[in-house]
């Protein structure tokens, strides 16, 4: 079983995983509805980038259920800001907040990391579809015409080898619910 939040993604998500037997539900943990699941319906829950309801986690999973999560920081990627102005989606996304959230829930996290490094484009072009496959890394309002400077610089740049660098930044964690108590 598998979710997907992002309409432009739900539709290819459905036809690559049909082919394996994995059916995909819509859902997206940023409305405020709880998961199309029944209570402790799960073992382990994965989730890669994407964001997540703690409480409707604790729901669906069972008693000694796992949480593993790898996250977009909410520091990446910021010289892409520095060029085209605009500020990161979700900057408060990081290790330390998202663990105690988790924590508050009663589960415990059994591992947890984080890691920067660096994302090489080799030319503007790259950039620039990269862009435009990933909206929400710069700002809403971006157009090529409007940062030709810009991009003319990077361009230039480029071309005496220098490739066009940014900073990446992941990190991720396991988190275990609690197990059933006796009573």
């Amino acid at each position: 079983m598998a979710t997907e939040g992002w309409a432009p993604n739900l539709p290819v998500a459905r036809q690559r995983l049909q082919t394996i037997g994995v059916p995909v539900v819509e859902y997206d943990p940023d409305r405020g509805r709880p998961m199309p699941f029944d209570d402790a319906r799960f073992d382990l829950v994965m989730n890669r980038h994407e964001s997540f309801d703690v409480p409707e986690l604790a729901r669906v999973l069972t008693p000694g259920g796992v949480f593993v999560s790898q996250q977009v920081g909410g520091d990446d990627m910021p010289e892409i800001f520095g060029w085209f102005g605009g500020s990161p989606v979700a900057p408060a996304n990081e290790l330390e907040p998202a663990c105690a959230e988790l924590s508050r829930v009663g589960f415990t996290v059994a591992e947890a990391a984080t890691w920067a490094g660096i994302a090489c484009f080799h030319d503007v072009e790259a950039l620039v579809i990269y862009l435009a496959l990933v909206p929400w890394a710069v700002t809403d309002d971006f157009a090529v015409g409007d940062h030709l400077d810009t991009l003319l610089d990077l361009h230039r740049q480029a071309e005496r080898g220098q490739p066009i660098e940014v900073t990446d930044t992941r990190f991720w964690f396991r988190a275990v619910k609690p197990a059933a108590t006796a009573s």
